[in-house]
């Protein structure tokens, strides 16, 4: 009895000690959005976005390593080996992480200063003057029973090799009615745009007047696919396939339904029902070149 209570509590220690990983979990509204509905938003929290350098895994190989269970001990020994080599492998992974963060991030080191000229409150002006729903600042004692609070988390990732900025927008919309808010919807939005050839080498107002425009036209873009999928106006294709495009300069893969594509965007949604907007001069799937060339096709809207 004692050893099957054993058993039991080393597959405990080693499920809370394995590494979890966090991710958007997509809320579908329950009840419908129309698209007339009243969106209210709140000021960005801080004057500047949050800048990542986008994670190269192809530069970063793991250690190899090799644990040894220790047998003198017996059949209790190696479960106590087990459960600690279950904590050690959590330390591990944890460090690696923070590791693969402090390389990624050294990307915008030369360009930190235009960076940190970046106005959010500019791009958010910028996006919010570009949507087709009605918005209106949010402040305390506003009305909000006819209407929906918007709050949105972007994060702003420039590749290593300097070719693209990548928004990756977790957006959400709440119910105040009656003063009890509820989340009704979530979703991860992303959407890439191509830097210029060239781009870290460009004097800093340049590099900063370029951040500046393309914050603004990513969060438009993430923030018009939210509201559209939100409000249930995104119609996509009901076969999944695989898409091939370009990332940070090598060949990337994503399985989902498409959503969207003419000869400028292609609109995906994930198998996580994440929401994925990539330039079609990324794209690497001949057949959707082929379609945009003969003509411009748009599932919604």
């Amino acid at each position: 009895m004692k050893v099957v209570s054993l058993i039991a509590l080393v597959f405990v220690i080693s499920a809370c000690s394995a590494p979890q990983k966090q991710y958007v979990k997509h809320i579908a509204s329950t009840t419908p959005i129309s698209s007339d509905t009243s969106f209210l938003y709140s000021d960005m929290p801080s004057s500047h976005f949050a800048f990542r350098g986008e994670l190269d895994f192809s530069q970063m190989d793991d250690e190899a390593y090799t644990m040894v269970y220790p047998g003198e001990a017996g059949f209790v020994g190696l479960l106590v080996g087990i459960a600690a080599h279950a904590i050690t492998e959590n330390q591990k992974q944890n460090s690696r992480g923070a590791k693969k963060l402090a390389i990624a991030n050294r990307v915008l080191l030369p360009i930190q200063t235009a960076i940190d000229g970046v106005n959010s409150a500019d791009a958010l002006s910028q996006a919010l003057e570009n949507q087709i729903y009605s918005l209106a600042a949010y402040s305390e004692g506003h009305d909000t029973n006819h209407a929906f609070v918007l709050d949105f988390k972007p994060v702003f990732y420039v590749s290593q090799d300097y070719s693209t900025l990548r928004v990756k927008n977790i957006v959400s919309l709440y119910s105040a009615f009656e003063d009890q808010k509820t989340e009704v919807y979530r979703n991860l939005i992303e959407s890439v745009r191509v830097l210029p050839s060239g781009f870290s080498e460009m004097q800093p107002d340049q590099i900063q007047a370029e951040l500046q425009s393309l914050t603004g036209l990513l969060l438009t873009e993430t923030l018009g696919l939210a509201l559209d999928d939100s409000t249930s106006s995104l119609q996509e294709k009901p076969d999944f396939q695989t898409f091939k495009y370009l990332e940070g300069g090598k060949l990337s893969y994503s399985r989902g339904r498409l959503v969207r594509v003419d000869c400028s965007t292609l609109v995906i949604r994930t198998l996580r029902s994440w929401i994925k907007s990539i330039p079609m001069s990324l794209n690497k799937d001949s057949e959707l070149t082929n379609e945009c060339s003969e003509k411009s096709l748009a599932f919604n809207r």
